[in-house]
């Protein structure tokens, strides 16, 4: 028995068509549903959420709460998620892979091209401090 990806009903194994490349041997949908062409269409969210949890772990629902708590605002400037032309990006450790706080695109390159070391950010400070009057 096999459970077919596209309608989600478990049928014999011999409803399903051949396939090499497949650990079991056997395609991932029934005969039927691959002669009907019949398609999944998933939401954006499941798309989110999936695309959340493979590359930080979390879930929307848990992004969704850090939205809320963060008041749907960048947690470096503030600025609020409706004034950015992308959602509020996930910051991460790149060394341990925690996720810290939701940022907009801005701040979120910023602190890529700072390469997250905080000594750069320090000299950058000091640099626009001694260069402000020009």
């Amino acid at each position: 028995m096999k459970v077919c990806n596209r309608c989600e009903e478990e049928k014999e194994r011999t409803l399903f068509n051949k396939n090499k490349a497949a650990r079991d041997g056997i395609k991932s949908i029934c005969k039927v549903c691959e002669k009907a062409g019949k398609k999944v269409t998933y939401s954006k969210e499941y798309h989110k959420d999936k695309s959340l949890m493979l590359r930080y772990g979390i879930s929307l629902d848990t992004y969704n709460k850090m939205l809320k708590e963060q008041h749907h605002s960048c947690k470096i400037c503030g600025i609020h998620e409706k004034h950015c032309d992308k959602a509020l990006a996930v910051d991460h450790n790149h060394k341990t892979g925690s996720v810290r706080a939701l940022l907009c695109q801005h701040c979120n390159t910023g602190l890529g091209q700072f390469r997250d070391r905080q000594e750069f950010l320090l000299k950058a400070v000091d640099y626009l401090d001694e260069y402000e009057g020009i």
